[in-house]
């Protein structure tokens, strides 16, 4: 029996024993056997890397959606032809955002694909209902603007909420994430249109990350300085009255049933991220037809019902429109986000800057933690000036 290598990330036991069973399905009926290596997100990228320099190691791997243009940069992945996109279904069955992750420019500004999208991911706005009621407010309005979000904490402050808002501000890719969200609903952008221009310094990028770190001081000082997982955990325990996450909130099994019963959830202002992961053929493979065949497996609505929503959310439209995504308001409110949602750049210049922002946020974050009147205007554009320079630097 012919041997295929497939590598993806760490999702949960559930997620884990779902792929398997799908992957004793795939074996059956196309006599390969598919070994399977699961990766920690930790060291998940220097093991792609690996991959990518040794041409060994995997034929098919799971990857972040904004890593895709380091590796189609370095040319170490199959790039996507008109037969094998037909093979495989064609890009309608996709939300836009991630189908939008898939695509690297080449030289020519041609979009060419590099992968095929697996898994979304996307944030919500997550809120005690009882608590916003105690305090005398519409939960229908409480959310609906950058400035009525911001009100909403502040009237939690002044009812003697100790914690109106908890969220993420060490470095982790999640706090570039929410950061994001708060610049695009400014009417602001990272970048231009080409990709090749740094906007985060105009006025608009500038009002949103102002706006987003101004929210420093509704969050009491035993709540800062937190990790994703932290703030999660200070939520689900009820220490808190808002806060903003994924679909794994909704999985969390240390939530009591009563406190889960006061949980409500509201979309983001603006513009949502659409993040998630990809499946991408090695270019090394010498198995391609076979990687190809297991990518429509593993892409198809088959798959999506036993890995969705355990291993992120569906990228598949169909999916989107029925069962839970449609009848439980919560997820119905990530499936609407998902769709009107937008993804992160793919070109090299974001790859850069993704990084140097994740390190300047966290900076941006210390120093106002650490200032009793933090100049917040003042911090962020002198932070910003530093990863515009950095970014010169680094791209000569």
């Amino acid at each position: 029996m012919d041997q295929i290598d497939l590598t993806i990330f760490e999702h949960g036991p559930v997620a884990n024993a779902n792929l398997r069973s799908l992957l004793v399905q795939f074996e059956q009926y196309n006599h390969v056997h598919v070994r399977l290596n699961v990766l920690s997100w930790t060291n998940g990228w220097n093991k792609l890397v690996d991959i990518a320099l040794k041409h060994s190691g995997a034929d098919v791997s799971e990857i972040g959606t904004t890593w895709l243009s380091d590796f189609a940069k370095m040319d170490a992945f199959h790039m996507l032809n008109r037969r094998d996109l037909n093979t495989l279904g064609g890009q309608e069955q996709f939300i836009k955002a991630s189908w939008d992750s898939c695509l690297v420019a080449s030289s020519r500004g041609v979009m060419n694909a590099w992968s095929i999208p697996w898994s979304a991911d996307t944030r919500c706005i997550y809120y005690r209902r009882d608590v916003l009621e105690k305090a005398g407010i519409d939960e229908k309005k409480a959310f609906a603007s950058l400035e009525q979000f911001e009100g909403t904490l502040s009237k939690l402050k002044e009812a003697g909420v100790r914690v109106p808002l908890v969220m993420p501000t060490q470095t982790t890719r999640i706090n570039v994430h929410n950061l994001a969200m708060w610049v695009w609903a400014s009417g602001g952008d990272f970048l231009d249109h080409t990709g090749k221009l740094l906007t985060l310094d105009q006025p608009a990028a500038l009002s949103g990350m102002q706006s987003y770190f101004e929210l420093a001081r509704l969050m009491p000082s035993d709540v800062r300085r937190l990790q994703d997982v932290q703030a999660d955990d200070i939520f689900a325990a009820g220490l808190a009255a808002v806060t903003i996450s994924g679909v794994w909130m909704l999985q969390d099994a240390r939530v009591p049933p009563l406190l889960n019963e006061k949980i409500a959830t509201a979309p983001i202002p603006g513009t949502p991220f659409v993040g998630g992961t990809n499946l991408a053929i090695w270019k090394h493979t010498k198995n391609q037809d076979t990687a190809l065949k297991l990518v429509k497996f593993l892409t198809s609505r088959q798959a999506s019902d036993m890995m969705q929503p355990y291993a992120g959310l569906p990228v598949r439209e169909d999916v989107l429109d029925t069962g839970q995504y449609v009848t439980d308001p919560h997820m119905h409110i990530l499936a609407d986000a998902l769709r009107s949602g937008r993804s992160f750049p793919t070109g090299y210049l974001w790859g850069i800057l993704e990084k140097r922002l994740g390190e300047e946020t966290t900076a941006i974050w210390e120093e106002i933690f650490t200032n009793p009147q933090p100049d917040i205007p003042k911090i962020v554009q002198e932070h910003t000036q530093i990863i515009s320079q950095r970014l010169k630097m680094a791209i000569g």
